[in-house]
């Protein structure tokens, strides 16, 4: 199953602070998070569709 992820405005900003190691972690993370929901992820409580991903500590 394939999901769609929607960054908003103000967390595109803080991706773009970050180092590019770590950006392209995050954004491989997505890549994978789209494909299955693979990775650590977890459904936020009292939303029906929205989820957190870790990526690191």
């Amino acid at each position: 199953m394939h999901y769609n992820v929607v960054l908003t405005d103000e967390i595109k900003d803080k991706l773009r602070a970050l180092p590019q190691l770590i950006r392209r972690e995050i954004g491989h993370k997505l890549f994978l998070l789209e494909e299955n929901l693979a990775g650590d992820v977890k459904k936020l409580k009292g939303s029906d569709n929205e989820y957190r991903l870790r990526v690191r500590n």
